[in-house]
């Protein structure tokens, strides 16, 4: 199975993407949903461009101390979709 991942830059802009869906066959998404807590919101409140991270950025401070943004997300995924 091929897998389509839309482009991620080193600055977090984003990048003009055309992905040209003519060929796929199905689709499926997937969302990283961070959990609330004070520290993870300084990381994201202190970021240059709003709330966009890369998931690498460490938790300095709390429950999740020490532990990266990747590492404490819930990833959740939708059903795979077959496109006609």
């Amino acid at each position: 199975m091929k897998h389509l991942a839309y482009p991620k830059s080193p600055n977090n802009l984003p990048i003009p993407t055309t992905i040209d869906l003519r060929s796929a066959r199905s689709i499926r998404f997937e969302l990283g949903v961070l959990p609330f807590d004070q520290s993870i919101s300084e990381i994201l409140s202190q970021m240059p461009l709003g709330n966009g991270v890369n998931g690498d950025e460490r938790i300095v401070e709390g429950p999740y101390r020490g532990k990266t943004l990747i590492e404490v997300q819930k990833v959740l995924f939708s059903k795979s979709r077959k496109l006609d």
